[in-house]
């Protein structure tokens, strides 16, 4: 069938009914309502509906999944933006060579298995877009409804970004309440420490760490084994074999002044635990793997996992829960179609049932708990229950990790959003160390180096930069987020609040201003000793400092920030700091 706007054509198939109702339209903007009537309850199979765009002044893409991938594809090697309620969110965005908004695409459904498709028609030079609905199977239904917004604006492309998370929160979608130690800097034991846990060794470590600033300690992978092999044939179980004494362990945590929390895998259930036979008719991906991934359609699943949760806040009083591998929920052709045993057919309404549930009996027993979910499962609907999201592995890749940490801000409203945890070699020159919390910094810090034995300048550096993220926390999270050319992974980013601008120079090292603030710190992440602040307010004298990366002041002058361009030598990893006088 044809349906037609104003300004755009679009396309759907006949094996359906499929209905198009104009919400809003304007010149460049529209929002539409589809509206799908099955004649009668039925497992919808993929639905695609399709329109053009033309790729006028289209200089890249950007989408939740598409990390350094920014180029625009042929329609014949297309992207694609894969979402459900645990895997990313439905959104890309087209934008100028100057970041400006071309053509932002996003859905009301968050829940729903769809793709965003989008590729360069050669003939044409348009933008083919598809909106693939029903990507995997579904519960039966017998109609469905979405909201389907085009933004063409020219307008920033975070704005863009940020209306988008608006409109997901009018249609109900609200961001859990953050405790405030989710927006403190935490100790993780994954990349240290990895599997071989040992409590007295840790808590020398902990208590180091509560020097620097790290307000939480996250216990990772290891807890529950003593297999060192780094697999998870042995999860399933949640018994505390390496740390038997855990209430032991998280009451000597918290008399350090630090907040506990621990890992669990959620779906995984190992061949090697006790608990595999009583779940082995219970598996997404069937019951021959090492590693079997528990259905939460199930409700026997619900509760054991839930049950789980339950025991470590009330039997070891722990404040958090890093909850893993959410998005390995995942249909194959052994769980296709439900049994009787089930209590839902559609995976997602499992997986979100497992998940409401855990939130609503958790919070009644601790209204502070923290739950730290992963980049991968980051959408709406998880904003909606957990109240941390870290940035998906990538141990030593401070790229990686800005890249990741910088596009979950775009997307995760008020949650907070955590580095992965940060590693370097020990053998790292502290200004190429100090490049991986600078990478971070507009996220909550999460580190992962042994700090026992750190060298003196590391010591310093890591010391120097997490006190600095602590006083400017509230710009930093809670400020107008800015980040220049994700055609060059985020080139220079910023906060700003009424009196605070907190920017990073990552490869471009020119600052533009167009007000007078009280502070700005300006941060060297680039590999040049020189950075440039472009004044385009009044001139004004201010009280001039440049740190290097341990902390150690290198000038510090009365002068002023002019109209025009200003230049200043700044160490690598340094901080130029310019304060209103």
């Amino acid at each position: 069938m044809q349906f037609s706007t104003s300004n755009y054509n679009f396309t759907a198939p006949d094996n359906y009914d499929i209905s198009f109702t104009v919400l809003d339209e304007k010149t460049d903007y529209l929002k539409l309502k589809i509206h799908i009537d099955f004649k009668g309850k039925i497992v919808p199979e993929e639905t695609a509906i399709r329109w053009e765009f033309p790729c006028t002044d289209v200089f890249s893409q950007w989408s939740p999944s598409g990390w350094s991938q920014h180029c625009l594809h042929p329609d014949w090697d297309p992207i694609r933006v894969k979402s459900r309620s645990a895997s990313y969110v439905p959104i890309i965005c087209h934008m100028s060579i100057s970041g400006e908004n071309r053509s932002t695409v996003y859905s009301s459904d968050v829940k729903t298995p769809m793709e965003i498709v989008s590729g360069i028609y050669e003939e044409t030079a348009n933008i083919n877009y598809r909106l693939l609905l029903f990507t995997q199977p579904i519960s039966a239904v017998s109609e469905y409804e979405t909201e389907l917004v085009i933004d063409n604006r020219r307008i920033a492309y975070e704005d863009a970004i940020r209306d988008a998370v608006k409109f997901w929160h009018y249609h109900g979608y609200n961001n859990a309440p953050v405790p405030e130690y989710a927006r403190l800097p935490m100790y993780s034991t994954w990349y240290s420490w990895h599997q071989q846990l040992d409590t007295d060794t840790l808590l020398a470590e902990l208590k180091e760490g509560k020097k620097y600033g790290m307000e939480s300690v996250i216990i990772d992978d290891g807890w529950q084994t003593l297999d060192n092999s780094r697999g998870y044939q042995f999860c399933g179980d949640w018994e505390p074999t390496r740390i038997s004494d855990m209430r032991g362990f998280v009451d000597a945590v918290h008399s350090i002044g630090m907040k506990y929390m621990m890992w669990f895998s959620v779906p995984y259930m190992g061949i090697y635990s006790e608990k595999y036979k009583e779940f082995k008719d219970m598996l997404l991906n069937g019951p021959d793997e090492q590693v079997g991934v528990l259905d939460p359609r199930f409700p026997e699943v619900r509760n054991y996992l839930i049950s789980i949760y339950e025991r470590a806040v009330t039997e070891w009083n722990v404040d958090g829960l890093k909850l893993d591998f959410i998005d390995s929920f995942a249909l194959s052709e052994y769980s296709k179609k439900p049994c009787p045993e089930m209590d839902y057919e559609s995976l997602e309404d499992g997986v979100c049932a497992l998940l409401n549930e855990a939130k609503t009996r958790l919070i009644k027993l601790n209204p502070d708990i923290m739950i730290e979910f992963r980049q991968g499962y980051m959408g709406p609907i998880m904003c909606g229950i957990g109240n941390m999201i870290r940035v998906a592995d990538c141990p030593a890749d401070s790229l990686k990790n800005r890249i990741g940490s910088v596009s979950l801000r775009l997307t995760s409203g008020s949650t907070a959003v955590h580095s992965d945890m940060l590693m370097w070699h020990k053998e790292e020159k502290c200004e190429d160390a100090a490049l991986q919390i600078i990478n971070i910094l507009f996220s909550v810090p999460q580190i992962s180096v042994r700090l026992v034995g750190i060298p003196k300048s590391h010591a310093e550096m890591l010391r120097f930069y997490l006190s600095f993220w602590r006083e400017n926390r509230e710009c930093i999270l809670d400020g107008k987020l800015r980040a220049k050319s994700p055609d060059a992974n985020f080139s220079l980013v910023s906060t700003e609040n009424d009196t605070t601008m907190i920017a990073v120079a990552y490869s471009e090292n020119t600052l533009s201003i167009s007000k007078v603030f009280e502070k700005l710190e300006f941060v060297n992440g680039s590999g040049n000793e020189y950075m440039i602040v472009n004044n385009s307010s009044d001139s004004y004298s201010a009280q001039i400092t440049v740190y290097d990366c341990t902390g150690r002041i290198v000038s510090s002058e009365k002068g002023s920030v002019k109209n025009g361009l200003n230049g200043f030598v700044v160490p690598r990893s340094g901080i130029l700091e310019i304060l209103k006088i």
